[in-house]
């Protein structure tokens, strides 16, 4: 019986389950992390009191939204990132910054991204 609920409830479950991330979002970053933590075999110990969604990126200054019912965010979404990406999601490790600057960050060295810093300017001008 309840099967048949949840199959003729498809976007009714959609909506509730979108509320929730919503409204759990440093948990839902929490439950993500533990699952990439796992999937690339690094460490995992932070919990969501480590978790602390500013207003602003730290990195970019672009005012942080959360992207209700989209799967991987928006540039602006809040995305949880690995200071040093080898060292895992460990207390003093992780901050939340734009879905945008942790994708431009990536795993590239400090050395990268200056270079990448100076060829964009090169290239497109200050």
């Amino acid at each position: 019986m309840a099967h048949i609920w949840h199959l003729s409830n498809i976007e009714h479950r959609r909506k509730r389950n979108q509320q929730w991330w919503a409204n759990n979002a440093e948990l839902g970053m929490v439950i993500r992390a533990r699952r990439r933590a796992k999937k690339y075999n690094v460490p995992f110990d932070v919990g969501v009191e480590d978790i602390h969604i500013p207003k602003r990126c730290p990195i970019l200054g672009i005012k942080l939204e959360h992207a209700i019912g989209r799967s991987g965010g928006k540039p602006n979404s809040p995305s949880l990132d690995r200071v040093i990406p080898k060292l895992g999601y460990v207390r003093g490790n992780i901050q939340v910054v734009s879905g945008l600057a942790n994708r431009l960050k990536s795993d590239a060295t400090p050395k990268e991204l200056l270079r990448f810093a100076k060829w964009v300017m090169k290239t497109y001008g200050a």
